[in-house]
């Protein structure tokens, strides 16, 4: 009955409380909104009072909640495994929420572990295993498990794609991996994230190119070049193709007039046979 989930979750008073007891006599929680907007929790057994401004949905087995204009966590059990103390708290993402207190940001788990304090400037989700963090506006990096895997050093720090991410350290861009290494040293500059072709957009001392993952820059100019004279190569290799085959074949028919003799005729009817071999071969290297 109601009563009875609510006298023993008032049992509860914080997150000390015997949780595993709790569970047996209430089961899980979903929330629920009532009629003024407040916020509560109910089972199949009944409903807690509604004395939440709010609670979302449960992810992982927790959800956030605001009292009093102040965020914290909840779990399905009805015990609040992270106070209510925070300005905000984001929805996870790979196991982490961003925590904001006093302008400050950090990390909490879905245990309601704070595994990074709000220190920094700002704070992102973790995207493709990582996370931006700036402290003294400079940037680093933390993984899924909260842990910082690059101090704050770079002045500007794109988010990760495809493993490889975009960073600016004395006026220079360069790339480092998801777990902090240096792979391509800062630079160039400027620089595009990684495409899925294997390789990255950048500028070096003026000249615009490509870099490939093993660090190899190519300038654009020299394969425009390249690209020309490949072109030119190509209708060069089409005419002589196209001349050699009509060459063949005047030679081949040639070589069935009567005037002008066995030894000709059979000589002529050869190399008009190799120039349509040779016509050939051009058009086939042109595929």
């Amino acid at each position: 009955s109601e009563s009875l989930i609510s006298s023993s979750v008032s049992a509860l008073g914080s997150v000390e409380t015997d949780e595993s007891q709790t569970q047996k006599k209430i089961g899980k929680l979903v929330p629920y909104c009532d009629k003024s907007g407040k916020y509560g929790l109910m089972s199949s057994d009944g409903k807690l009072p509604p004395t939440y401004d709010y609670i979302s949905r449960f992810d992982g087995g927790v959800a956030r909640f605001r009292k009093d204009g102040k965020y914290g966590l909840i779990n399905e059990y009805g015990v609040e495994v992270l106070p209510s103390r925070y300005d905000n708290i984001t929805s996870f993402e790979s196991g982490l929420a961003v925590i904001k207190q006093d302008g400050k940001f950090g990390y909490v788990n879905k245990k309601g572990e704070i595994v990074q304090p709000p220190i920094f400037q700002t704070a992102y989700l973790i995207v493709d295993g990582v996370a931006r963090i700036q402290k003294n506006d400079l940037w680093g990096f933390v993984d899924s498990s909260g842990k910082i895997i690059v101090e704050p050093k770079y002045e500007t720090a794109a988010p990760s794609f495809l493993g490889f991410i975009r960073v600016k350290l004395a006026g220079k861009w360069g790339f480092i991996n998801k777990l902090g290494e240096e792979v391509i040293p800062p630079r160039f500059d400027y620089a595009m994230d990684f495409s899925k072709e294997g390789y990255a957009s950048v500028g070096l001392n003026g000249v615009s190119g490509k870099v490939y993952r093993n660090g190899q820059f190519v300038d654009y100019k020299g394969l425009e070049e390249g690209k020309n004279k490949s072109s030119n190569r190509e209708i060069s290799s089409k005419w002589s193709g196209w001349l050699t085959l009509i060459f063949g074949l005047f030679l081949f028919f040639i070589s069935f007039a009567n005037d002008l003799g066995f030894l000709i005729g059979v000589t002529l009817f050869l190399l008009g046979c190799l120039s349509l071999i040779f016509a050939a071969c051009i058009f086939s290297d042109l595929v």
